[in-house]
């Protein structure tokens, strides 16, 4: 399949899934017996089964375990699809309480958000990759930064010190 092609269903399906979760999340809050609708138990299953073999598919067409290995935005996106399913079941299921469902709910929305913005970004700080270093080194002595900052992402962002710092050979 064409890789555009392939692409648009990956979206068209990420947009699909995410209005369905947001649905079930607003149902649970205020109608739950719809949550009990044959097509509700169905639909987002296969929805989500056309988004996870699209996913696939790009990442084959992309290089396989060689893209993973050569992208981290991709690992990024699988760490945090798997956070995203794990509080999606919270919210919808797992829950024992219902302020646990809700937080869930809010923050799987938020996590699904940072899956979309590293894909946009091709980077695994989503919507930060924008950032330059020097914006990094300039939060990072405004902040009373005194000492060199390591990155947790080598070869992305490596080492950010503030002239000063860098003179005082700290």
């Amino acid at each position: 399949m064409d890789y555009l092609v392939l692409k648009a269903l990956h979206v068209a399906s990420a947009a699909a899934s995410l209005s369905l979760f947001v649905t079930r999340g607003v149902w649970m809050i205020s109608a739950p017996e719809r949550l009990q609708r044959r097509w509700v138990k169905i639909v987002p299953h296969i929805v989500d089964t056309v988004l996870l073999a699209s996913a696939l598919a790009l990442v084959w067409q992309l290089g396989g375990l060689a893209a993973l290995r050569a992208q981290s935005w991709l690992v990024a996106k699988i760490v945090a699809l798997l956070a995203y399913i794990a509080l999606g079941s919270i919210a919808l299921k797992r829950g024992r309480t219902m302020r646990t469902r809700i937080v869930a709910f809010i923050v799987a929305v938020a996590v699904f958000g940072y899956i979309v913005s590293v894909a946009i970004a091709k980077s695994p700080f989503g919507f930060l990759s924008g950032l330059e270093p020097t914006q990094f080194r300039a939060a990072l002595v405004g902040a009373g930064a005194t000492r060199r900052t390591v990155s947790v992402a080598p070869g992305i962002c490596t080492r950010f010190c503030s002239s000063a710092t860098a003179d005082s050979g700290v």
